[in-house]
């Protein structure tokens, strides 16, 4: 059941070249008034490489707040990529040196309920190795696993990121499923 709002009235109170967080302050029909403060980000776009053995092929990287961690080859759509797939392709080539000859869209999802921004979950198959092309800022490592050694990093806390454990998760099932 969808509740009847009022008015919205929206500010953008800061903002970067690559964020923004907006404050809306929302008037229900009933008069009461609430402030939601929603994190604008650019779409993207979440890989999980998968072998013809079945193994996944992951991201090990410093990143200053975490330290060494792991995760899905993943980026934001570029301007000039003219779909999500596009932006995919892209991403998996500057991360861990790959294309694909087959490409699968398993989800799509926000981020968080408070999150503006749509991501693009594609599982990749057919591989074919390649140059890096990592972004100047980027150093990252190729790192092939099992989906039981990914879990195991989780468990560790070496893979940090929600979206690379939801993607590893919805993969694994994926494949699970596909197999049945």
């Amino acid at each position: 059941m969808k509740e009847k709002v009022y008015e919205v009235h929206s500010r953008v109170t800061f903002e970067t070249a690559e964020f923004s967080i907006r404050e809306d302050t929302v008037i229900h029909a009933n008069g009461q008034q609430e402030i939601h403060e929603i994190l604008q980000s650019p779409e993207g776009v979440l890989i999980l490489p998968l072998t013809r053995e079945g193994n996944i092929i992951l991201t090990k990287e410093y990143r200053h707040n975490h330290g060494l961690v792991y995760g899905v080859p993943m980026g934001k759509k570029e301007k000039n990529d003219i779909n999500p797939l596009a932006a995919a392709k892209r991403e998996i080539k500057e991360e861990v040196g790959l294309s694909a000859t087959k490409w699968t869209l398993v989800s799509t999802h926000y981020n968080g309920i408070h999150e503006e921004g749509y991501n693009y979950f594609y599982i990749a198959e057919g591989l074919l190795h390649g140059d890096h092309k990592h972004d100047v800022d980027e150093n990252i490592e190729k790192v092939e696993m099992t989906f039981e050694d990914a879990f195991k990093l989780m468990d560790e806390g070496k893979i940090v990121d929600l979206p690379s454990r939801a993607c590893i998760w919805a993969g694994y099932i994926h494949v699970q499923n596909r197999s049945k």
